[in-house]
């Protein structure tokens, strides 16, 4: 591959996070598999993605581009079928159970179970994993952070009464699923 072939097709898989639904989505799947990427090198570009990610994850002080940074990294978790990256997500959620704010948390814990259900690792032992943070959730103080303002005041999905409900809404999902 050609200097010139590789940067563009490291600029289409970065556009698309290693998205191939998104490139057919926007018909440059075929444009992409023209330059005959190797797999071993797409492998390389995610856990390269990943790695910055987590990076992110951690030094982030910001809750909403931490919550970004969660869902990008299991994103090219599940891409890369990462298996020990959900033992990571779910240390991190538990590491930061006391810390972040309950809207963060719900952002990652809905994405902590999407990369569940790519795994197809759903268990007892991770439904009440599940339930477990989301009941510590709703016997906390409701808390979101400054973080998610737009133009200085909240969504008017982010009120304590309407992010209370979407725990219990979930826990009750947890608990018949």
């Amino acid at each position: 591959m050609s200097n010139k072939n590789f940067e563009d097709a490291k600029a289409v898989f970065d556009k698309y996070d290693g998205s191939y639904y998104q490139m057919v989505r926007d018909g440059q799947y075929e444009k992409y598999k023209r330059y005959c990427v190797p797999k071993s090198l797409e492998k390389e570009w995610l856990k390269s993605k990943q790695n910055a990610e987590y990076k992110e994850l951690l030094r982030s002080k910001n809750m909403y581009k931490t919550a970004h940074a969660f869902d990008m990294y299991c994103h090219f978790t599940s891409l890369l079928g990462d298996k020990n990256g959900i033992r990571i997500a779910e240390e991190y959620i538990s590491d930061n159970m006391t810390i972040q704010d309950t809207w963060t948390l719900i952002r990652e814990i809905s994405t902590y179970t999407d990369l569940l259900r790519a795994f197809k690792a759903f268990d007892h032992k991770k439904k009440a994993k599940i339930i477990k943070f989301l009941k510590e959730l709703l016997e906390r103080n409701i808390t979101i952070s400054d973080d998610y303002k737009k133009d200085g005041v909240f969504p008017d999905y982010l009120t304590e009464e309407k992010v209370r409900e979407d725990i219990v809404r979930q826990i009750k999902y947890w608990k018949v699923n």
